[in-house]
């Protein structure tokens, strides 16, 4: 039966290949389904906060995807499709708004952040990686 733990270490293995194609540093994954119950993806204050004393440089990657579980007589199996990943600095993130209910201090990163049209696109394995132009990321992965 698959779950959704398992979904998400097919992506974070999909993600990682990507990232070892270019001897990339693995940046921090969020992921979430496309048609989820939650449309953001959610960052802890104390995750920035570590990051930020560790690696200055540290980047995040927000995955989307979609799940098709055709054919219908394995729903058990779906099949992860559409995955879409943007990747982000850490300084990126610092600079939305910050939220504070009671389960503490946190950032809601939405799709509506990701700025269209201001990113190089990079297609891998049946999917898409969208890296700000001009970017440190763009550099340390070598891609002109």
């Amino acid at each position: 039966m698959t779950t959704q733990k398992s979904v998400s270490y097919e992506n974070e293995r999909w993600f990682q290949k990507f990232m070892s194609s270019y001897n990339g540093k693995f940046p921090e994954i969020k992921l979430r389904q496309k048609d989820s119950f939650s449309s953001c993806f959610i960052v802890n204050e104390l995750i920035l906060e570590k990051l930020l004393q560790r690696n200055r440089e540290a980047w995040f990657a927000f995955l989307l995807y979609d799940l098709d579980y055709w054919p219908l007589r394995n729903p058990q199996c779906p099949r992860i499709t559409n995955r879409r990943v943007w990747l982000r600095s850490l300084d990126w993130v610092r600079n939305l708004p910050i939220h504070n209910p009671d389960s503490g201090r946190r950032t809601y990163v939405r799709k509506k952040h990701f700025s269209e049209g201001n990113d190089e696109e990079i297609e891998f394995e049946s999917g898409r990686i969208y890296i700000p132009q001009n970017s440190e990321m763009i550099s340390y992965l070598g891609i002109t």
